[in-house]
């Protein structure tokens, strides 16, 4: 399966809308699919569910059966495959959706087309393709086998390369392997001044294009700066710091020459933690007994957190749009009073993810927590966290 094209854009879908329009740049038929996702962390569907519809034209004419019906859960985010469909050489293809539910107004909506034999199919022969004049056993074998290189050697440059860089870091670099779109060989000798790059925080409205590309040298960095590497058709960018700043999960690069495939880069902008242990638990899980705070990482850490694994975890959600830094209401089932005091919350999405605070009350009626210390901000409606069990001080 050969991803062939995708779009990201937030939909009303109460009405019939367009999700993704595609036209092939291929000179023979395709058979295709189409993948949409529904709902990202913040604008979701509304959980109701019931019957969603899936409008396909090819070349201005509707695939049946039309629209095609797909029965939802109440699950928030949701995604699905259309069935099959045939592309002729050149046809535009259109995705559209509908939701049943009048609250559905503002969804996130990714939507992927795919060329499901990967490009394979392109050892058909056409007898126009052989000279007329030649038509013997050998010039068929001959265009057999150039077509089906052709169509074997489809790169693979749709699948991004990944890498995980902290929220905020500057002064970045990255290796970009730039591919022939016919051979699938590296290709050495793309200048700066002829690449087209942009790229795509994940949550953001909109792509961001690189607009100041200049030549690099290997091993320097500079803000859009492209530069040759010793290693024929790797080439090194200079990340803009603006792309890693903290607020986003990830950031994808584009990366197009008029002599290549175009190439993906994803970036996971994550913390990953490193040196003493003992002191990163101490500092981020909040406080586990007397002395697991101190930043020498002093206290019985091992202790602590054995308890944490015996004791096992609780998951839940925030269900307060008034939140506070230290207090607010949850989506927790428990109804006996006091019965996480003590536990430690870590937050696993949002703007809060890995931040932990030890529980100094929990009350059962309102399903209400409250925070030994302050958070560094309130946290957003709906964000997810866990609770490992108790610690007694």
């Amino acid at each position: 399966m050969l991803q062939l094209d995708t779009e990201n854009a937030d939909r009303n879908l109460t009405s019939l809308v367009t999700v993704l329009t595609h036209t092939p740049s291929a000179s023979l038929p395709l058979r295709c699919q189409a993948l949409v996702n529904l709902g990202d962390e913040i604008k979701r569907l509304d959980g109701t569910g019931g019957d969603f519809q899936v409008v396909v034209t090819v070349g201005g004419q509707t695939i049946q059966p039309s629209p095609q019906t797909l029965t939802f859960s109440t699950a928030v985010r949701a995604s699905f495959f259309t069935a099959e469909f045939p592309v002729p050489a050149g046809a535009e293809v259109v995705v559209r959706v509908l939701s049943p539910n009048a609250a559905d107004t503002d969804v996130d909506v990714t939507a992927f087309l795919y060329d499901v034999l990967g490009g394979k199919i392109a050892a058909t022969i056409a007898a126009g393709d052989i000279a007329t004049d030649a038509i013997t056993a050998a010039a068929v074998k001959a265009d057999a086998v150039t077509k089906l290189q052709a169509g074997l050697a489809r790169p693979t440059s749709d699948i991004p390369s990944y890498h995980v860089i902290t929220p905020g870091a500057t002064s970045r670099m990255i290796e970009v392997p730039m591919r022939s779109a016919t051979t699938g060989l590296l290709v050495g000798s793309l200048a700066y001044d002829d690449m087209t790059i942009y790229y795509y925080r994940e949550g953001e409205a909109s792509a961001v294009a690189c607009s100041s590309i200049a030549d690099g040298s290997a091993g320097t960095w500079g803000t859009e700066k492209w530069a040759a590497t010793g290693i024929t058709g790797i080439y090194q960018f200079g990340i803009p710091n603006a792309a890693l700043e903290a607020g986003a999960n990830a950031v994808t690069f584009v990366f197009s020459h008029a002599s290549a495939a175009t190439t993906l880069v994803r970036i996971l902008l994550a913390t990953v933690q490193t040196g003493d242990g003992y002191a990163y638990l101490g500092t981020n899980l909040g406080a586990l007994g007397a002395n697991a705070t101190e930043a020498g990482g002093t206290g019985d850490h091992l202790t602590a957190i054995a308890a944490l694994i015996q004791l096992g975890t609780t998951s839940a959600a925030v269900n307060d749009e008034s939140a506070e830094a230290t207090s607010f209401v949850t989506t927790l089932t428990e109804a006996t009073p006091d019965h996480y005091n003590g536990g430690v919350l870590v937050f696993t999405s949002g703007a809060l993810l890995g931040q932990a605070r030890r529980i100094s009350d929990y009350a059962g009626d309102t399903k209400t927590i409250t925070l030994e210390s302050a958070l560094t901000e309130a946290p957003a409606d709906e964000v997810t966290f866990i609770i490992l069990g108790r610690i007694e001080a």
